[in-house]
């Protein structure tokens, strides 16, 4: 029988990746694997007007929005995904690129 060590789970936190997390753990539970939570999302720098260099305010709004994505990444599926060896991990650009990316260096 063919087993999943590990499996990962692109997570866009929408109504739909909730609806899905059970089935998804029920196999994780079923093969024992280690479960991955990615979540990838793009910033991208807009053009702005005034004083403030639109660098500073996209670096500071790719932070603030980094860290109120891995905020909502921790608490999603914590019912779900106990008793899992679970990792999280949150990434910032092309969802399919960075998504693409993390399964060739893992």
């Amino acid at each position: 029988m063919p087993t999943f060590h590990k499996l990962l789970f692109p997570v866009d936190l929408s109504p739909r990746c909730t609806d899905i997390a059970p089935y998804v753990a029920a196999i994780a539970h079923k093969f024992e694997s280690e479960l991955v939570l990615l979540h990838a999302f793009g910033v991208y720098d807009g053009v702005s007007y005034g004083e403030a260099s639109p660098t500073v305010i996209y670096a500071a709004y790719k932070d603030v929005t980094r860290q109120h994505r891995i905020s909502e990444l921790e608490s999603f599926g914590c019912e779900e995904f106990k008793g899992l060896n679970v990792t999280r991990t949150v990434e910032v650009g092309d969802a399919a690129h960075r998504i693409t990316q993390y399964v060739d260096e893992h």
